[in-house]
């Protein structure tokens, strides 16, 4: 007999290398996680004007190249572009939307549930993202909130995809800057 929505789990699943990935495609999983090095130079890149960059990037992450000016950091570029042939090979396709926002202010602050497939969010520097686990209509001030580490990057799964309960999530409610990447299917 299958579950409903609501009563299916939702495992939350760290992984140590870029193999592990494929977790993210096990039935109660709802989020995939991976631990990164927080990069050389993100305190100099927090330190930067304001800015957001969107664009629809190629699974080489060539198009990544037009960043370079606002973050002038060569190890951001390397991570964006690793996480873009990441994402696109775990999902087979040849590109995907990328944004990455240079802020002091959440950029959600309430937690929702994503309407794509499966969302990547990192925070390059600064702040990671928060989650909770259950339901979305039982998330309240009582629940427990998880975060992830800065540099850590997630694969939340969101509403597009079949038979699983998405956990909820959040920008952290803190003003200081972050740098935010988010990778989505088109």
């Amino acid at each position: 007999m299958k579950r409903r929505k609501a009563e299916r789990s939702q495992q939350v699943t760290e992984v140590s290398e870029p193999g592990e990935l494929v977790r993210l495609y096990d039935e109660d999983v709802s989020l995939v996680w991976w631990r990164l090095p927080v990069l050389p130079d993100a305190e100099a890149v927090l330190r930067r004007e304001p800015f957001v960059w969107t664009g629809e990037v190629g699974a080489a992450g060539t198009e990544l190249e037009a960043l370079g000016a606002l973050v002038e950091s060569a190890s951001v570029l390397e991570r964006a572009r690793r996480l873009v042939e990441l994402h696109s090979a775990l999902f087979e396709v040849d590109a995907v939307g990328v944004r990455v926002t240079l802020t002091q202010t959440p950029l959600c602050p309430s937690f929702h549930v994503s309407r794509q497939h499966c969302q990547l969010l990192t925070a390059l520097a600064g702040d990671g993202t928060q989650w909770v686990r259950g339901p979305l209509y039982a998330v309240n001030e009582t629940s427990a909130v998880e975060q992830l580490p800065s540099a850590a990057v997630g694969w939340f799964k969101g509403r597009e995809w079949p038979d699983i309960m998405p956990v909820a999530h959040r920008s952290p409610a803190v003003t200081a800057r972050r740098l935010v990447m988010s990778i989505d299917l088109l």
